[in-house]
């Protein structure tokens, strides 16, 4: 048999997604969420964090980051390559 106490419940860690920081700002802002989100993502994110300093032709922003309170992790992707183009 087991036993399971939540009443200390606390998160260790969150994500921030597109889809959560839309709700944020929505929430913040007071307004529906913004119709334009997507179209506009990459916008939001570089006026919210400082996250272009971290981006390189080889590794682009995925639009995620983990957090536990202390320290931050940001997920970046490396780009598609063009198949036209031969090295």
């Amino acid at each position: 048999m087991f036993a399971f106490y939540l009443g200390n419940f606390t998160m260790d860690n969150i994500q921030i997604c597109s889809t959560a920081l839309n709700d944020i700002i929505s929430y913040l802002t007071k307004q529906q969420n913004f119709k334009d989100f997507d179209e506009k993502k990459r916008e939001y994110w570089m006026s919210l964090f400082n996250i272009e300093k971290y981006e390189t032709e080889n590794k682009k922003f995925h639009y995620n980051i983990f957090t536990d309170g202390k320290c931050g992790v940001i997920t970046l992707e490396k780009p598609k390559r063009n198949k036209n183009k031969r090295y």
